[in-house]
C-alpha cells in the first residue's frame, strides 16, 4: 500500500474554486463525495463558524443548475448539500479507480487530496491529473500505514446512507421519495425519516473528532512539498 499526495489546482468555473476563493484564506472540508448522473458529483461540506457566513452569502448567487442546501449548523460551522450537475474530478476520479480520503480540504481554488492504493494505481492517477488538471502538483508516492479507518456512521447508518445516495434520494429532482426508500429498505416512513436526520447531524458531530486525528492531511499554502 502506498500514499499519494496531491495539490489539485481546480478549474477557475468550478464551483469549488469560487467558493473557496470567495472565502480567501479559510479551509473548507469536502466531508463526502459521490458521483451522479455521468460527470456530475454530490457533496458534503463543512465550513467553520467564520467562513460559513460567506458561503451562505455567495450560495445565493448560484446559477439554477447547482443545488446547494444547509443541512445543519451549529456554533462551530455549518454543512451543506451540494448537488454540481458537471466536474472534471469525476471523470478523473473513475478513471484512476481510486477516491480521496476524507475529509479533504480546498483552500483558494486548491483541492488537497491524499489518496491509497497500489504505486501501479497511484501512478496512473499522478498521470491522469498531470493531463487533466494543468497546473496541479504531484507531490509524490510513498510508503504508508494499514489505515485504522475514520470515525463515522454505524454499519447500519452507512448502508441506509448508502442506498438513499444510490438511489438518488438526495439528487434534486430526487429520483426516490422517502416512502419509496422506505419500502425499498423495509423500514416505516417515521423511522428512516428520522434516521437520515441523525446520519446527516452524525456528519457534522463527527467533524470535531475527525478534524483532530492526525491521519489527515492539513495542507499548508499550495506548493508546501511534506510527502
Amino acid at each position: 500500500m502506498a500514499r499519494l499526495r496531491l495539490e489539485l489546482r481546480l478549474p477557475e468555473d468550478f464551483w469549488l474554486a469560487s467558493l473557496s476563493r470567495a472565502c480567501r484564506g479559510s479551509l473548507l472540508w469536502v466531508l463526502d463525495l459521490a458521483p451522479f448522473s455521468g460527470r456530475g458529483a454530490l457533496l458534503h461540506v463543512w465550513a467553520d463558524d467564520r467562513t460559513a457566513p460567506l458561503v451562505r452569502s455567495w450560495g445565493r448567487r448560484l446559477p439554477r443548475s447547482i443545488h446547494l442546501e444547509e443541512l445543519h449548523r451549529s456554533s462551530q460551522g455549518t454543512l451543506w448539500r451540494v448537488q454540481y450537475p458537471s466536474s472534471a474530478l469525476v471523470p478523473l476520479i473513475a478513471q484512476g479507480e481510486v477516491l480521496p480520503r476524507l475529509p479533504f480540504a480546498v483552500r483558494d481554488g486548491w483541492a488537497f487530496w491524499e489518496v491509497l492504493g497500489s504505486r501501479d494505481v497511484l501512478r496512473r492517477l499522478a498521470d491522469l491529473v498531470r493531463r487533466g488538471l494543468p497546473g496541479s502538483r504531484v507531490l509524490g508516492i510513498s510508503s504508508t500505514v494499514p489505515d485504522s479507518g475514520p470515525v463515522g456512521l454505524t454499519p447500519t447508518q452507512d448502508r441506509v446512507f448508502q442506498a438513499a445516495l444510490q438511489r438518488g434520494y438526495y439528487e434534486h429532482p430526487r429520483r426516490t421519495s422517502l416512502t419509496g426508500l422506505a419500502q425499498e429498505l423495509g423500514l416505516s416512513k417515521g423511522s428512516l425519516s428520522v434516521m437520515l436526520h441523525r446520519i446527516e447531524c452524525r456528519l457534522a458531530q463527527d467533524w470535531q473528532e475527525i478534524r483532530q486525528l492526525p491521519r489527515f492531511w492539513v495542507p499548508g499554502p499550495p506548493g508546501r512539498d511534506d510527502v
